[in-house]
């Protein structure tokens, strides 16, 4: 590994997504954040951001574009990266709910869930069951789409380089601070966040990006494919911010203070996780970090 040239292909790569990200920083603060109109539009462009950088660095500076990590690898690592946030977000919500600082499954919540979907008069047992199911299914679909924008930047190219020139704790930590930095001025300055002080939200976010950043590293380096973290980042997405917040039941100000991305309850699992893989990081050596950033990469499944 060239040590300088590796340096400048990750300059090059912070300052297209830096000043790519402004232009979508403006657009959805400017529109009103995310109860604005054109906020999907936005928050999938900005999503993008990573990726498109990533593709312009390789580019620019001729690296082999295998080495983004594209090949699919092996289906066990893709099924891990698939229901490992299944399980931390369950346990978080099981938390909150055994509590009190959120209800599982209030009736108004199913309610709304049934009106949406057209299955008025269900049983609600048959509408949390079906909900999930549909979400595994259609959801994963439509969500991968934003995930792999993300994904193909920050574990695609950012997370290999960064532990190949360091290691695998210290490249996961930059990888994730880069990750929250990234999404701060959202919390800050628009509506992302969970209604709580900013510094409150902030702090929850920023510690659950970096057990989070974590994890992806172990999976990225143990797979050798961004696929498992896309996966990831989708189910991520997807069964907390549609299915387990939307069945959960408020309970006054503690709901906002403990569920979602800006509550207590999921740093807690993620750093809990992500402590469990750091223990395992002796199973993804530096060099392999090395053999997916290389200029002529070899193997069609890196």
């Amino acid at each position: 590994m060239d040590r300088r040239k590796t340096m400048i292909d990750l300059g090059v790569y912070l300052l297209l997504v830096i000043g790519i990200s402004i232009l979508f920083y403006v657009l959805i603060i400017g529109g009103g954040g995310f109860a604005g109109s054109n906020t999907r539009r936005y928050a999938t462009g900005l999503m993008w951001t990573p990726g498109l950088a990533a593709l312009l660095t390789v580019w620019l500076r001729r690296i082999d574009l295998r080495s983004l990590g594209w090949g699919w690898g092996e289906w066990k690592w893709n099924t891990a990266g698939y229901l490992i946030p299944l399980f931390y977000i369950l346990a978080a919500y099981i938390l909150i709910w055994t509590t009190g600082a959120g209800g599982f499954a209030d009736q108004a919540n199913v309610d709304k869930i049934a009106e949406s979907m057209g299955w008025q008069g269900m049983d609600n047992a048959l509408v949390l069951i079906f909900f999930f199911l549909l979400l595994a299914f259609t959801g994963t679909i439509t969500s991968v789409s934003s995930a792999l924008g993300e994904e193909i930047g920050w574990r695609g190219f950012l997370t290999p380089r960064l532990v190949a020139l360091s290691s695998f704790t210290t490249g996961s930590i930059i990888t994730g601070l880069i990750w929250a930095l990234w999404h701060f001025p959202l919390i800050v300055a628009a509506d992302y966040n969970g209604g709580t002080p900013w510094w409150y939200s902030t702090l929850c976010f920023a510690i659950m990006i970096l057990g989070m950043s974590v994890i992806l590293t172990w999976l990225r380096l143990k797979s050798g494919s961004l696929w498992p973290a896309t996966l990831f980042h989708t189910t991520h997405n997807m069964f907390l911010q549609i299915y387990f917040q939307g069945i959960t039941g408020e309970r006054g100000d503690a709901t906002k203070y403990a569920g979602g991305e800006f509550g207590w309850a999921l740093p807690l699992m993620t750093t809990i996780v992500a402590i469990y893989f750091w223990t395992r990081r002796g199973e993804t050596a530096t060099q392999a970090a090395s053999a997916h950033i290389g200029r002529a990469a070899t193997d069609p499944q890196q």
